[in-house]
Parts: C-alpha cells; structure tokens; sequence
C-alpha cells in the first residue's frame, strides 16, 4: 500500500489551493517566442514598476509499481512513491526599458525512502535589451535556456528545472530574424555550481517565413561530452550538434514540426584503447489537426528517431544524445526510457530509439482539458538474440483549472513491457505510474 504520509501532505495543499492563485502547466512542452525590447530610460517610474516579487509553488505525489522512482528503472514486484514539492521566489527589477535583473532561489524536495532536500539559486542575471538603433541584446548570469519546444533544450520542468550559468548574445538585424550565441556551464543544482564540464556552446537562430511559420537553425559543441548524465559513456573531448527546425500552422487547423539533428566529433572506446568517430542522427516529426469547435479537439501522430550502436569495433559511434537536456513527452510520462539514446536493463543494452505516437487533445469544459496518447517504442539495436521491442506506454491526463492561476493535474499511465524487458529480466510484468500534482503561481 501507498504511505499514507504522502497522500496526506497532498491533500493538505489541496485545501490550501482553493484560497490562492496558480498559474497552468503544460502538458506538452510549448514553443517559447523571444522578443526584443529597444527603449530608452523611463525615468518617471514608480517604484512599483522598478521591484515586482513573485512566488510559484507545486507539490505532487507520484505512486508506481513494477519501477523505482530513485533512478526510475525497471523493478518487477516492487512498489514505490513519493511526495515531491518545490517552491521558488523570485525578485524582478527593471529600472529602465532596455535594462532589468531578475533573481530566483528554490527549495526542493522529494520525501520517500531516501527523502532529499535541497536549496539553491535557481536564476540570477542581468538582461539589457538593447537600445532603438541597436539591435543587440545580453543576458549574462545564471539561467534557462529553452528553444522550439524544447526537444533539444529546455528546462526539464517536471522535476527541480535546469539551468546554466553563462550568457547569451542576441543579435536581432530584422524583425524576423534573430541569432543566439550562447556560452554556458551546466549548474549541478544539488552543489549549487557548475564547472566547465559539461558545459554547451554555440548558437541558435531563426528566422519567421509567415506569421504562422518559422525555421531555425543551430550548432553547438558539448564540452564534455555526456559523460555526466549517462555515466556508462567513455569521455568526450568533441562532440557537437547540428540542428534545425521547420515548424508552423496553416490555414483549417494543421500544425506541423520537423526537428532533425546530426552529432559527429570524437569519443574514448574503452574496448579499443582508441577513440572512435562520432556519426549519429536523430530527430521528431509531429503533425496534429485542431477542430474547429467548443472543445478545441486536437489530434496528433508523432515520430521520434535515435540512432544505435551495438557493434563496438567498427570505429564508429552511432548512439544519438540530442534530447538529453530536458524532460521531453515523446518518451512517456513514467520516464522509464529517458531519452533517444536507449536504456539498460541488467546486462542488455536497448541503443537508439524509435517512438511512434499518437493522440488526442480537448476542453471537456472551459477548466478541463483532457489529454490522451499512445507511445510504441522499439530500440533501434540491441545486442545478439534480445527483442527490440520494448512495449507500449498509455497516459492520460487531466487538467483542472481551479480559477486563472490555478490548476490540479491528475495522470494515470501504464507501460506495457515489451519482449525486451523478458530477455533482460525473465519478467514482463506492466509499470504502473499514477501522480496527483497541483501548482501555486503568485
């Protein structure tokens, strides 16, 4: 049975909710427009326009069977949850129109068997926009860096967030076009630090075809490599990312998106003594039609694509790890596959990833929205005599809008094992993820 502690604490902020104001979270991750502000100093502001404080807390128990949500692998026979909370309060300042601060720390926990807590500095940098006939922006100090929606990079919401310290250098020479270049460490946020390793740079541009459409591009060297969250990879000293993205609407409701990405560079082969060449590619596909009616209907079909590697003396590296910086839906809810570039079970290795999706999106009423989708997943290689079938994941989700800052989210999802998880373990038995969440923005 579930704790009773952590059913308790969440209903204990549910009746807190109902006398405040929260802000909705997304159920898929939303495309973040970057705008340009090119004004002089305002030097009638009142105090009020200068300072503006801000809160946002969530609290959300998450209650699972057959996995473990330490490191969410596969646990047939097991049970297991917890209550995880994170507050955040932030300062903004903004003395004049072309320069503001902004300033976020954060207390984060997760109660369950190893209950861990922690306090940091979530944000903290100063952003000057640029003057009227000069079309370049800066935002140096600690931050989240999001593009798209978020495939490549985002900041992983779901959990404690993700951020990096460094800058950014917009370069806006038309109204439609605008470049970033980018120099940033990632922030381990349990040390309240970064180091130069890993850290990500680069650029990210793009440029607006019709008001409805845009295409981007990007490139960018991942010092490091990602060793640091996949700790079965060797070392890196290059590796690097090219991307671009061609995403829009058009008229009677379609949406479209195409994201591929190619990484090549250099990585150490253990095996060999040797380092081997870097040659894998990945990317998503998404299509979707919004009807035109009161319960803005929209249904969806998704691709994602990573490549594999199962053959370790070929020379070549081919496993792709282009999604590893965020949280993203394509691989399902219960995060038991946690990105493109594969999982292992015991002593196999399912490398690379194809995922097909498919899925339904509506208003039930003006506060309730419904979300329903289906992920089939298939690894791209696996080793000698295991399935490359890894199963199907359901989740449904349901979002409640208490009033305009407030919602309650409430999901089931089910991963039905596939023949994988039997050659690794000798059990196929289905993973259960249930999670209650709801979320306080002031």
């Amino acid at each position: 049975m579930f704790k009773i502690k952590g059913i308790c604490l969440f209903l204990a902020l549910g009746v807190f909710v109902q006398g405040h104001s929260v802000s909705a979270a997304s159920i898929h991750d939303e495309e973040k427009e970057v705008g340009e502000e090119r004004h002089e100093i305002d030097a009638g502001k009142k105090i009020s326009d200068i300072f503006h404080m801000g809160a946002q807390a969530r609290v959300r128990g998450d209650f699972v069977r057959n996995q473990l949500l330490s490191d969410f692998g596969f646990s047939p026979d097991t049970h297991d949850e917890q209550v995880v909370s994170r507050t955040r309060l932030n300062l903004s300042v903004k003395p004049m129109k072309s320069l503001a601060g902004f300033i976020q720390g954060q207390f984060y926990t997760r109660e369950n068997p190893d209950d861990y807590s922690e306090v940091n500095l979530y944000q903290a940098y100063v952003e000057f926009s640029g003057m009227e006939n000069l079309p370049v922006g800066l935002k140096v100090g600690r931050q989240e860096l999001s593009y798209g929606t978020s495939f490549f990079l985002g900041p992983n919401d779901f959990y404690e967030g993700l951020v990096w310290d460094g800058g950014k250098i917009k370069i806006a020479p038309k109204d439609n076009f605008w470049v970033d270049l980018i120099g940033a460490r990632y922030v381990k946020l349990n040390e309240n630090t970064s180091d130069n390793e890993p850290a990500l740079y680069g650029a990210y541009s793009s440029y607006e075809l019709t008001h409805d459409s845009a295409v981007d591009l990007y490139f960018f060297y991942h010092k490091g490599g990602f060793q640091f969250f996949h700790t079965d990879l060797p070392a890196s000293d290059k590796w690097f990312t090219l991307g671009t993205r061609l995403a829009g609407k058009t008229k009677g409701g379609f949406d479209y998106e195409i994201e591929p990405l190619y990484q090549f560079g250099k990585i150490e082969n253990s095996e060999r003594l040797a380092q081997d060449t870097i040659s894998a590619y990945g990317g998503h596909i998404e299509a979707g039609y919004t009807m035109d009616s009161e319960h803005k209907t929209r249904i969806f079909t998704a691709y994602a694509f990573g490549s594999g590697d199962n053959n370790a003396q070929d020379k070549k590296f081919r496993e792709f790890h282009g999604n590893i910086y965020n949280d993203n839906y394509l691989v399902g809810d219960t995060s038991l596959i946690p990105d493109l570039s594969g999982i292992t079970v015991g002593d196999a290795r399912a490398s690379g990833m194809h995922i097909f999706v498919a899925g339904l999106s509506l208003d039930l009423t003006s506060k309730l929205n419904l979300n329903l989708d289906n992920h089939y997943l298939l690894s791209d290689k696996t080793p000698n005599g295991i399935s490359k079938n890894l199963g199907d994941e359901i989740n449904l989700i349901t979002t409640y809008n208490l009033f305009e800052n407030c919602n309650i989210i409430a999901s089931a999802n089910r991963f039905f094992t596939g023949k994988f998880f039997e050659d690794a373990t000798g059990s196929k038995k289905p993973i259960d993820y249930f999670y209650v969440q709801t979320q306080i923005e002031f």
